[in-house]
């Protein structure tokens, strides 16, 4: 799909100052993207839908929701996608709504569950306070899905991997966990790993992100708070 194609006007070969301003943004986003800077590419994206709604915008800002485990806010992105082009089409209307309608079918079960209990979550998180929602929430993905350490091993080099690719601070922070990169780049599960435990561990977690909605910071905390708890809990806890 092409960047950004023309806003349909009654001349489609000129567009306003605005609308240039707009698409400039959006292809920073898109660059930005391209280099898995996805916080600046966040930016750019909320920047040029402030200027002008498009449906490429709002797919590929979804997608960065996605990345993030914001899904309830990728799911708003990706309708909203589909009901400009639905209402105002654009010369690539197929390959949005077909690129938008893949990405909600890959989250529909996930957001129905945040759905379901997704405010009791939130409202446990900011009553908590970030320190003790994440004692309890590594308490019980510890408990209830990773039975022994190998497992915690496991669950831990997956979600250093994730954080390894989303750049900035969750990169720093697999930079100083002291965790040979070779690990977690390459994560292979041990014989006693039961794998249906990590994808409910999986599963568990990214609910308690979804939640969160498009509250990135609070989620960065959290996420962060939880994988070093976690270690302290692992093979790779050095103290």
């Amino acid at each position: 799909m092409g960047l950004f194609d023309i806003f349909k006007k009654k001349n489609d070969d000129f567009l306003s100052e605005e609308e240039k301003e707009a698409k400039l943004l959006m292809e920073q986003g898109m660059n930005a993207r391209i280099n898995n800077d996805y916080e600046k590419a966040l930016n750019y994206f909320n920047k040029s839908l402030e200027i002008k709604e498009h449906p490429s915008v709002y797919l590929n800002r979804g997608a960065i929701y996605q990345i993030y485990d914001l899904y309830l806010q990728a799911k708003l992105d990706y309708l909203r996608a589909i009901e400009i082009e639905d209402t105002n089409p654009t010369l690539f209307k197929n390959e949005t709504i077909k690129a938008a309608t893949e990405n909600l079918n890959q989250i529909e079960i996930i957001c129905n569950k945040i759905e379901e209990n997704g405010e009791k979550m939130r409202n446990s998180i900011y009553d908590d306070g970030i320190d003790y929602a994440a004692k309890r929430i590594a308490e019980i993905t510890v408990e209830n899905f990773l039975i022994n350490k190998e497992d915690i091993n496991y669950f831990i080099l997956c979600e250093l991997k994730v954080f390894y690719e989303l750049g900035g601070v969750f990169k720093m922070f697999t930079q100083n966990t002291g965790i040979n990169d070779s690990l977690y780049h390459n994560p292979t599960p041990s014989i006693n790993v039961n794998q249906d435990k990590q994808n409910n561990a999986f599963y568990y977690t990214r609910q308690v992100w979804g939640s969160l909605n498009d509250d990135l910071d609070t989620v960065t905390r959290l996420r962060l708070k939880i994988i070093e708890l976690l270690i302290s809990k692992s093979s790779y806890n050095n103290n």
